[in-house]
């Protein structure tokens, strides 16, 4: 299977998924690319996922999006908490 790529978009973060399927039938996601839209302008922000991986591509993908999720909880200050303080 050659890579498949998803463009993500949650919120201000764009990122770039790369698909692809291991020996044994599993669907790896790999994040391979993420910005945070800044003043209109994207940065590139490093971010340390783990691959995922899933019986289909899209549980795959979901499952990263899932981790995206958490790591931007946990180290980025995402813009609507800035706003509530």
């Amino acid at each position: 299977m050659l890579p498949a790529y998803y463009p993500q978009r949650r919120g201000d973060y764009i990122y770039d998924v790369t698909v692809t399927k291991d020996d044994t039938c599993r669907y790896r996601a790999h994040l391979n690319r993420a910005e945070r839209q800044e003043g209109g302008r994207p940065t590139r922000i490093p971010v340390d996922v783990a691959d995922t991986y899933g019986p289909t591509a899209p549980e795959a993908v979901g499952a990263l999006n899932v981790s995206f999720d958490t790591w931007c909880r946990e180290h980025l200050r995402q813009p609507e908490e800035s706003r509530d303080r």
